[in-house]
């Protein structure tokens, strides 16, 4: 199964990934997330390297795809492999927003296939970015970004998941809602009162009944004031996490269900595992009939004799009627 995480700068890509790592091997012990290369395990060891230090972990630079290869499952059940792409959030747009495929570079339409083929696609919608924007061109930008995750047709046939990261800016607000909501409804609810109001966001975002929604903050944050006035925000220790929990469980629905439908389905005349066929089965029931027949047509000394012939009588018999069953 191929999971596809779609943002924009700064919303969280790289730190998330990293805390998934950090959260299943200390809090899910029915959970297997491991790197498959060193690649993937480096990536994280970086990011989290620099959590711990109290800084954030560089983002992906622009024009660098990064394919982090992963086994991923319950424990102690067969493990699937997952492929995570992160990209540069602004190699995302003309990949995101140009329909015409073949005006991509060779780079974006590798990414734009990734997107395309994966199975789950998981947006994370940075709030604030959208907030304190004050460019109308970076705003434009963003809104179109969400629109098109929302409305592509052939994205819609996708799990689709929608992630309001830097959930512990929104603590409050999202405690403040009717607690008979469930998180799916509230996150939504938040979505849409915060997004710009000029391009019909709010509509397409109740319009997606296969599109869910979660809330996370990979890590919890401390606000610093810097010289020039302005607040910086750093990771807060120990590092904690807000809702990653159910984003995994989310992603186990999906793998789940993707396991079921790779599953050979049971066809006529073939018992799946043992692959015992129609005629097989023909054989056994037909020889049995035809010794017991011909046993008592035998009758008496010739007994033995009569249940082998009629074993193999019936067998021939009965493998013949089978086969065709089977077929």
């Amino acid at each position: 199964m191929n999971i596809f995480i779609i943002g924009t700068e700064g919303s969280g890509k790289t730190v998330l990934l990293a805390m998934l790592c950090r959260y299943v091997a200390t809090e899910r012990n029915d959970i297997v997330l491991e790197p498959m290369d060193y690649a993937a395990s480096q990536y994280v060891a970086t990011a989290l390297t620099a959590l711990d230090k109290g800084d954030w972990p560089p983002s992906t630079r622009q024009a660098e795809l990064r394919q982090l290869q992963w086994r991923f499952g319950l424990r102690g059940a067969p493990l699937s492999e997952i492929a995570i792409s992160d990209s540069a959030g602004q190699d995302l747009r003309p990949i995101l927003l140009q329909d015409d495929v073949a005006s991509l570079t060779d780079q974006q339409r590798a990414i734009r296939q990734q997107i395309d083929e994966a199975q789950v696609l998981v947006y994370l919608v940075d709030l604030n970015g959208f907030l304190d924007s004050s460019d109308q061109t970076l705003l434009n930008e963003r809104a179109w970004l969400f629109k098109t995750f929302l409305t592509r047709p052939a994205w819609r046939g996708k799990r689709r998941l929608v992630v309001l990261s830097k959930a512990d800016l929104y603590k409050d607000l999202l405690s403040a809602q009717d607690q008979q909501e469930n998180e799916n409804v509230m996150v939504r609810d938040l979505i849409k009162r915060h997004l710009p109001k000029n391009y019909t966001l709010d509509h397409l975002v109740d319009g997606e009944a296969s599109v869910s929604f979660l809330a996370v903050a990979s890590v919890k944050t401390r606000t610093i004031i810097l010289e020039n006035g302005e607040p910086h925000r750093f990771p807060a220790h120990p590092l904690k996490p807000i809702g990653i929990g159910k984003l995994i469980d989310a992603v186990c629905v999906e793998l789940a269900k993707n396991q079921n439908t790779a599953s050979p389905s049971p066809t006529s005349g073939k018992v799946i595992g043992d692959e015992i066929s129609g005629y097989e089965i023909g054989c056994f029931i037909g020889m049995v009939i035809g010794m017991i027949i011909g046993g008592f047509i035998g009758g008496g000394s010739d007994w033995l004799q009569g249940v082998g012939y009629g074993g193999v009588i019936g067998g021939v018999i009965g493998g013949v009627i089978g086969g065709v069953i089977g077929k």
